[in-house]
């Protein structure tokens, strides 16, 4: 302000100096006649500014008056000092409006006029926004197309009230108010335009820049965002934009909301990452918008798991079940809580942890007496937050095997499809050669459930024989890597199947003297009985003895050739009940 005052103060000084210049020569290599510019009308004074001419000696300026701006205009002055540039209108009151010519002796050169300028005060200068970058308020307003605007006066409203905080010249229609802080204080703004004179325009109405705030919510894992809104833009505001940055990265358009809204909650936020966000008021005029302050932080929201994978569910060699998982350290967990159950049964806790410190990598043993040759075990991990909200793993199962003895030196293993987190990719098969250790037999595919062994290969004193599986899975791991998974099922044993020959034909008297079954695995059994029947029913003979045999005789006494019936009655160590009926023919 004080810089215009002393500007207006050294006007007529000015003036005189153009005059002298002229005076004394100096002129402009263009013979084109300018007119006059009016600059501004201090009191009763016009005041103006030369334009030199080169075209012929000075004459005179004229100077012409009207009460409105469309005239009529009336000669009101003739001043023939080209040093004289300003005149008093002695007795003018009201709305007033002048031009002014100067007149060379330049023959048949038309002699134009200046532009009208009235005895009012400049024109308003409406904001057209006010907008903060790089953490400073920004105001921007249109140029006031008139010769007679020296420049403009920023004003703030501050506790003190509105006062002048700068003042920039004619050409500039940007200011910075480098004492602003925009991401603290809502601040309001006016723009005046001053004239030569000094004199200054009327406030337009006020525009403040937006502050944002923010406040998270730590359980909903929310950042809710607060905002004064954006008033007396030029048409209005239509729409507002939030913009985001995650982590460092580029800020990018989220959401378009409402121009009446002043709230928003940005959901789903990490903890580990800080977010940085913006409001954007986008008004009804193209290229026009205000951004707010930018606010940063890292919230502190719950962590939840960014990872949680059950990768590994496998049956131990005393049947005892294991989990393996990985999940995020990070997270924040007061307690969680492994649960089983078997198919159609209800979820029971086998362990619970209270206060655990988490690591990337967990193992658990399942203690408790199962059996998963019968059963299927289904695992799931349920952890608690600080807020008291709960997740629930997927869905892991066990896989159970079992065996089964065949007719000539066949065993098959039967196995079921494990619940797993990754994709079962196939299944490997193992014949144990001794405790712990054993060869692959068979690559199954994942549709392919059994495996058949031909054991008629292996030494005959092999009573028992031990299998167990491996289900072949893949995991997408948090890395984007994969990783390859084997979760193992029970082993289980298949003693091997008595395999009896039982003749159809015996003569006591000649090389087949009695009648009994033979097996070449007689060790395997434990209970044996044979019954021989008549052909009316009655009972013959009965020898729990596997090494006695029927010789064609009732108690001592031969009986009749013939046909005959029999039952035989034996189970195996293993618990295999074998048993058989037929006929035998008695020859004499």
């Amino acid at each position: 302000m004080l810089l215009i005052l002393c500007h207006f103060k050294n006007l007529f000084h000015k003036s005189i100096c153009l005059g002298v210049l002229y005076f004394i020569g100096i002129s402009s290599i263009s013979a084109q006649v300018n007119p006059p510019t009016l600059q501004c009308k201090k009191s009763d004074t016009i005041i103006w500014q030369n334009s030199l001419s080169s075209c012929g000696p000075f004459l005179h300026y004229e100077l012409f008056n009207s009460t409105s701006p469309t005239g009529p205009f009336a000669l009101i002055a003739t001043i023939v000092n080209p040093n004289q540039l300003y005149y008093k209108h002695v007795g003018a009151i009201g709305n007033q409006y002048y031009y002014i010519r100067a007149i060379y002796d330049c023959p048949g050169v038309t002699m134009p006029a200046s532009d009208t300028i009235s005895s009012g005060i400049p024109t308003i200068t409406p904001i057209k926004i006010v907008t903060v970058e790089n953490d400073k308020n920004e105001i921007h307003w249109d140029f006031i197309n008139s010769a007679s605007i020296f420049g403009y006066i920023i004003f703030k409203s501050t506790a003190l009230g509105t006062i002048p905080i700068d003042t920039v010249d004619a050409n500039t229609n940007v200011y910075v108010d480098l004492g602003s802080t925009p991401s603290t204080s809502s601040e309001f703004y006016y723009v005046c335009s001053v004239d030569f004179c000094g004199n200054v325009s009327l406030y337009d109405l006020a525009h403040q820049n937006m502050v944002l705030t923010s406040k998270p919510d730590q359980c909903a894992k929310t950042l809710e965002f607060k905002w004064n809104k954006y008033t007396n833009a030029v048409g209005g505001i239509s729409k507002q934009e939030i913009w985001v940055s995650k982590a460092g990265g580029p800020f990018l358009l989220v959401d378009t909301i409402l121009p009446s809204d002043s709230t928003y909650i940005l959901k789903n936020i990490d903890t580990r990452l800080e977010y940085c966000v913006y409001v954007k008021a986008i008004t009804n005029t193209k290229g026009i918008e205000s951004k707010s302050n930018i606010i940063c932080q890292t919230p502190n929201v719950v962590a939840d798991f960014s990872y949680f994978l059950i990768k590994n569910v496998s049956v131990l060699i005393d049947r005892k079940i294991q989990l393996d998982w990985i999940w995020d350290k990070t997270a924040d967990i007061k307690s969680y809580k492994i649960q089983r159950r078997t198919e159609g049964q209800d979820w029971i806790d086998v362990q619970n942890f209270t206060n655990p410190v988490l690591n990337d990598v967990e193992t658990y043993v399942d203690q408790s007496s199962l059996d998963p040759t019968q059963n299927v075990y289904e695992y799931r991990i349920i952890t608690v937050n600080q807020c008291d909200q709960s997740f629930i793993s997927p869905i892991v199962s066990s896989i159970r095997a079992y065996g089964v003895a065949f007719p000539q030196n066949t065993n098959k293993v039967y196995w079921t499809t494990p619940k797993l987190v990754g994709e079962i990719i196939g299944y490997n098969i193992y014949y144990i050669t001794t405790d712990t250790f054993g060869v692959i037999i068979g690559n199954n595919g994942v549709n392919d459930l059994k495996m058949e062994h031909d054991i008629s290969l292996l030494p005959s004193s092999t009573l028992q024989f031990c299998y167990y599986v491996e289900a072949i899975s893949q995991i997408n791991m948090p890395d984007s890597s994969i990783m390859e998974v084997a979760s193992r099922s029970p082993i289980v044993c298949v003693t091997k199947l008595v395999d009896y020959y039982i003749p159809n034909v015996f003569n006591p008297n000649g090389v087949n003297t009695e009648f009994r079954p033979y097996t070449s695995n007689e060790e395997l059994i434990s209970s044996y009985d044979l019954i021989i029947f008549d052909r009316w029913g009655n009972l013959i003979f009965e020898s729990k003895n596997f090494t006695e045999g029927w010789k064609g005789t009732r108690k001592n006494k031969e009986v009749p050739a013939g046909v005959y019936t029999y039952i035989i009655k034996s189970t195996q160590f293993s618990g295999k009940i074998l048993n058989y009926a037929g006929t035998v023919q008695l020859v004499r």
